[in-house]
């Protein structure tokens, strides 16, 4: 055998170890992002040599937290195998660092560091009311029920026990009451159309009243039964863009549609689990686009239906996990187009996405600062101020928006007569905008972009 022809043999023989190398890795962007939860993805490639990986993760490059543990294999393909971790316990509106470290018989490869910063919980702002039957006190039995917000900024707020309807400012000062028995029997379901007047879902009188601005009786319509029209204890009541009435039929377990003179128009549900039944539902809310969100409490559900009423998805199950109920109530949607949901049983405010993804959670039982005790209605002012009625500790309590996190960064591509101005915004889950400001002294004199440039609503650094 010739050298030549033993050369071309032994590389012949050995084409793997001749390519072996140590892995390539590639991180990727954190998805399914909560207030306290994450999923870490990234990419890792074996290149051809039985591989391991872990992420790393923590509030500085230094990281201090691997997943998982031990190692796991990948095995020894040559192709990118996706992989990620979901981890937990994070803490509220914070920034984490993460990377992804491999290791095979060739080395150990680290990607570059990502961040991702965890959604914000709303903030408790103050509470007001107590319970009695005085102005501003609400019933201790049956403490607030359902609320709206007008125009200007005032709260609606149904007080059931004491039967009737009273009026507060935005500082959560009385202004008024209108009603008693018989006049109202239970009032529940609040909304207030473009002429400001204020329709009334009164439960157990089973019809729907009129009001104007200043709470003078207008009109009424509705009886009980389970005809066309007719009610068992109407409750969530929401008004469209053409100003028909959606109202919740709570025990018929349908929604009801009629127009702007009360005149019935059309129904959907059914009492049932499946899809587009209802058990027991309560909130009602409505979209920019049109699309009704019914709370189905006694399915521990949400669902969405389009603008005819036709069934569209769902989400939520019974418990007390994340976007698990046990009661939803209330519904409310922000600027955003996210979806506030009161969870009854949990004593607590979930948020969602226009999807239905969880976005985040607040409130816990009890009668402090924050707490709840049964809340059901829930409204979202201009402000994207969350403002929940607090039944069972005869309340209505405000929780304000985390305001965005910002992180300026040094100036880049300076020249005699230029230079790019860095930063980073963290919209916290809020419609937010964003410009600089710049000047020769701390008082700076001169704002980019005019107007205000926009950079969403998402939950991560931009």
């Amino acid at each position: 055998m010739s050298l030549g022809m033993l050369v071309f043999l032994i590389s012949a023989a050995f084409p793997v170890l001749a390519n072996a190398a140590s892995p390539s890795v590639t991180i990727e962007a954190a998805t399914e992002l909560t207030s306290e939860k994450a999923t870490l993805n990234a990419t890792v490639n074996p290149n051809g040599i039985e591989t391991t990986y872990r992420f790393e993760y923590g509030l500085t490059t230094s990281y201090g937290t691997n997943v998982p543990i031990p190692d796991k294999a990948i095995g020894s393909g040559s192709g990118n195998v996706k992989v990620s971790q979901e981890i937990s316990g994070l803490v509220s509106s914070t920034t984490y660092h993460f990377r992804v470290v491999a290791k095979n018989a060739e080395g150990t490869s680290t990607s570059k560091d990502e961040t991702f910063t965890t959604n914000a919980d709303p903030r408790f702002s103050f509470a007001f009311g107590s319970a009695g039957s005085g102005n501003g006190q609400f019933s201790e039995e049956w403490g607030p029920s359902y609320l709206a917000i007008d125009s200007t900024g005032n709260l609606w707020v149904g007080d059931p026990g004491n039967d009737r309807v009273q009026k507060f400012n935005s500082k959560g000062e009385y202004v008024s009451k209108f009603g008693s028995k018989p006049l109202f029997k239970h009032p529940q379901g609040i909304a207030i159309d473009s002429s400001g007047n204020l329709w009334i879902a009164d439960c157990e009188n089973n019809f729907v009243q009129k009001f104007d601005s200043a709470g003078k009786w207008l009109s009424l319509f509705g009886s009980e039964g389970s005809g066309n029209g007719q009610f068992s204890c109407p409750s969530g009541l929401a008004i469209d863009s053409t100003g028909n009435l959606w109202v919740v039929d709570r025990e018929n377990n349908r929604v009801q549609k009629f127009n702007s003179k009360g005149e019935y128009v059309s129904k959907f549900g059914s009492g049932g689990s499946g899809n587009g039944q209802f058990n027991f539902p309560q909130g009602i809310a409505i979209d920019s686009t049109g699309n009704i969100w019914v709370a189905d409490s006694g399915n521990d559900r949400v669902q969405k239906f389009n603008s005819k009423g036709e069934y569209v998805s769902k989400f939520g199950s019974s418990g007390s996990g994340n976007g698990q109920f046990a009661g939803p109530v209330g519904i409310a949607i922000n600027s955003s187009g996210a979806l506030l949901v009161t969870d009854e049983g949990n004593s607590r405010v979930q948020k969602f996405n226009s999807k239905g993804e969880y976005l985040v959670k607040f409130g816990t039982e009890g009668s402090g600062e924050g707490q709840f005790n049964w809340p059901l209605g829930v409204a979202v002012d201009s402000s994207d101020n969350i403002w929940v009625a607090d039944s069972f500790n005869s309340r209505v309590q405000k929780w304000s928006p985390i305001p965005p996190s910002v992180n300026v960064e040094a100036a880049t591509e300076l020249t005699f007569e230029k230079a790019t101005l860095n930063a980073s915004v963290n919209p916290n889950g809020y419609e937010t905008t964003y410009h600089f400001e710049y000047g020769l002294t701390t008082s700076y004199g001169t704002s980019v972009p005019i107007p205000d440039g926009a950079v969403g609503s998402g939950s991560s650094n931009v």
